[in-house]
């Protein structure tokens, strides 16, 4: 089937750990429909993602997210190195760019790719950095087209036409009917699934829900930061309160499942300020409802949609608040919001992926 474009080869391209990148799927998920070539190309920075198959190159230099500025930037030069032979050798007729940080490594090779990548950004990186920004104005204005994973990335990314590219998993429609299960008894059990980062505002979380009584936590996940997490969680005896560590993301459905409240709450900094995250639409798919941080993107839509509360941690009562919302949610209007929130996601989705098919088959009919 589609024999007629087994010659087209892509390349993908991350500057990181596959684990951090799973919105990657969608894009390999289009290119297997089609038949076509592909080669996903990363670093395995943490040496322990290694992907098995012919599909995957990897850059096996471990390297510590902590360490000084001078060794990281030794360590991201010798990346791109290596990432120019692969290039190089490979001679790909396409390339998908996934992240901002990985389009300013390759500058001067996309320019040579005008018009033959797409590139896609999931974050704030540096984009106040007048340098930066103006490369990234460059990468994007030469891109086949551009996407984003967030309306709010708008306010500091050049100004140009972007699709949207949800951090929505590609997969089956797992939703479920919502039920508040700990609305007469039990602990209300939170969950965070994900890397783990801004350990002090987390920890204010632990603090304040693990004293309350009324709340369970558990935290998925590894990240830069887990070891913070580790030598913490030792000085202190909190029984309510799991950190089980890195999670298969076939295992995934499940431990959502288990949740009654989403942690969907980052530390307030402006990389944070506009940007959505993996479980912003868990919650949402899975009717899990969330809290957010206060005075962000996030929290204005979490609010806007009635799929959860955004709520500052250094309130003296944030706990009770958090209680009082969880047994107080309208379950009509929650599964309602989640409808509208996906019924909108779902239309700019098949509007990107038609766009990638598009870019992918060269317009040829599909």
């Amino acid at each position: 089937m589609h024999e007629r474009f087994q010659e087209k080869k892509i390349g993908i391209v991350f500057i990181g750990d596959l684990f951090y990148c799973p919105y990657v799927t969608l894009y390999i998920s289009i290119l297997e429909t089609y038949g076509l070539q592909y080669d996903v190309i990363y670093w395995n920075r943490s040496g322990q993602d290694d992907a098995a198959g012919d599909h995957y190159i990897s850059y096996k230099k471990t390297a510590d997210t902590g360490q000084h500025k001078v060794r990281k930037a030794a360590d991201f030069w010798a990346y791109r190195n290596w990432l120019v032979m692969v290039l190089k050798r490979n001679r790909y007729n396409k390339l998908v760019i996934l992240s901002s940080l990985t389009g300013i490594l390759l500058f001067p090779e996309l320019i040579r790719y005008k018009n033959r990548y797409i590139f896609d950004i999931r974050d704030y990186s540096y984009e106040r950095f007048i340098p930066y920004f103006m490369a990234e104005r460059m990468i994007i204005k030469n891109s086949a087209f551009t996407t984003i994973s967030s309306a709010g990335f708008r306010h500091f990314l050049p100004v140009y036409p972007y699709l949207y590219n949800h951090n929505l998993s590609v997969g089956g429609d797992h939703r479920k009917k919502f039920c508040l299960k700990k609305r007469n008894s039990g602990k209300i059990k939170v969950v965070w699934m994900g890397a783990l980062r801004y350990f002090d505002h987390q920890v204010k979380i632990i603090e304040k829900l693990s004293m309350d009584g009324r709340f369970e936590l558990f935290f998925h996940g590894e990240g830069p930061q887990y070891r913070m997490y580790e030598e913490y969680m030792s000085g202190h005896s909190w029984p309510d309160v799991h950190f089980t560590g890195r999670y298969d993301n076939r295992r995934k459905l499940d431990l959502i499942l288990e949740a009654d409240l989403l942690n969907n709450s980052y530390e307030h900094c402006y990389e944070t300020l506009y940007a959505l995250s993996n479980k912003f639409y868990d919650g949402a798919v899975y009717r899990v409802p969330q809290f957010t941080e206060a005075g962000t993107y996030k929290a204005a839509l979490v609010e806007k949609f009635s799929i959860g509360i955004a709520l500052d941690v250094d309130e003296p009562d944030f706990a009770e608040k958090l209680y009082r919302y969880y047994m107080g949610i309208d379950e009509t209007a929650f599964d309602k919001g989640c409808n509208r929130l996906l019924k909108i996601v779902n239309k700019q989705t098949a509007l990107t992926r038609a766009k990638i098919r598009q870019f992918i088959l060269g317009g040829e009919e599909m």
